[in-house]
């Protein structure tokens, strides 16, 4: 089917295969130590099991009871960790994500070095900065590169040179040529971050780790909540599993809708689909929803009545208030 917009992509989850003995209860090492059980899905013979029925400390997952004999039949999913290795896009490394032991700066022909208190110098080789007092300078401060000068003898209120330098130290204001903080125009801390794909402003909005968002085990022929988003709370959804631990194949409706609109065709995602018998469905939603919005599911078909308490849907991802 063709699609609109970015071409989808699929990048497989990290995931750990054990085989149960009967006796084992303690399996390791995991690729990585997860965060918590929620950054995990554990299924023992495509069968879902919840973070109650097992203990994890660092690449150790215990389960209360020793799973049943079997080969490859324990499968461990780390969620929202995909194999693709990540690279960073050009110009998005930050000062402060840099190792502080060299304390170097991004510009090859700029360093700092500091040798400490009110009388601190800094020098390079092409740049010279002279301070009387404190690293602050005002009106009788002098800054001076082999193709920049300023004077401030009569600005009293600072000076401002060069199109990628300003300092103005009367105005509360730090500045080199990768950062600026401008105290006296932040009255209340919010921050800005923008750069190549991404926008991002926060003033005051807490975003939750990924965790459980909803989960349910679903009735015949009955369309069943899975998660609504609680007031004044926006969320993304990362992960829809669904598991089927039966020994039939069932037929699976999935809906996301606002809370203000009544069930139609446009909210189904997926609409009559057979989840194969002792398999696992795995979606990358990606999918924000606001206050109120609904994701729900079906089971139906002839074996939906037999099947419809051996499906489990979960919901992942993280809620912003």
């Amino acid at each position: 089917m063709a699609n609109i917009g970015n071409q989808v992509t699929s990048i497989p989850f990290i995931t750990d295969t054990f085989s149960g003995t009967g006796a084992q209860t303690a399996f390791t090492p995991l690729t990585r130590a997860p965060a918590g059980s929620a950054s995990i899905a554990v299924f023992i013979a495509g069968v879902y099991q919840p973070p109650s029925a097992y203990t994890l400390n660092g690449v150790t997952l215990t389960f209360n009871s020793a799973p049943t004999a079997g080969t490859g039949n324990i499968v461990i999913l780390h969620l929202g960790n995909g194999s693709a290795v990540q690279v960073p896009s050009d110009g998005s490394v930050t000062l402060t994500k840099l190792s502080g032991d060299t304390y170097s700066y991004i510009n090859s022909a700029f360093t700092v070095a500091n040798t400490g208190g009110a009388a601190a110098s800094y020098a390079n080789s092409a740049f010279t900065t002279a301070n009387s007092a404190f690293a602050e300078a005002d009106s009788a401060a002098s800054y001076a590169n082999s193709a920049f000068a300023s004077a401030n003898t009569s600005v009293a209120s600072g000076s401002y040179a060069n199109s990628a330098f300003n300092t103005a130290n009367s105005a509360g204001t730090y500045a080199n040529s990768a950062f600026t903080k401008a105290n006296n125009a932040i009255s209340n801390g919010s921050f800005a971050v923008t750069g190549t794909g991404l926008a991002v402003s926060l003033t005051g909005s807490v975003v939750t780790g990924y965790k459980i968002l909803g989960q349910i085990v679903t009735t015949a022929n009955a369309i069943f909540n899975v998660y609504v988003v609680p007031a004044a709370t926006s969320a993304s959804i990362g992960t829809i599993t669904v598991c089927n631990g039966t020994p039939s194949d069932v037929l699976l409706d999935l809906v996301m809708r606002p809370s203000t609109e009544a069930l139609a065709t446009k909210h189904y995602i997926i609409r009559g689909i057979t989840l194969p018998a002792a398999d696992t469905l795995i979606i990358d939603s990606g999918v924000t929803l606001n206050t109120g919005a609904i994701l729900a599911a079906n089971t139906t078909g002839g074996n939906a009545a037999a099947c419809a308490a051996g499906i489990s849907v979960h919901a992942y991802g993280v809620e912003i208030v």
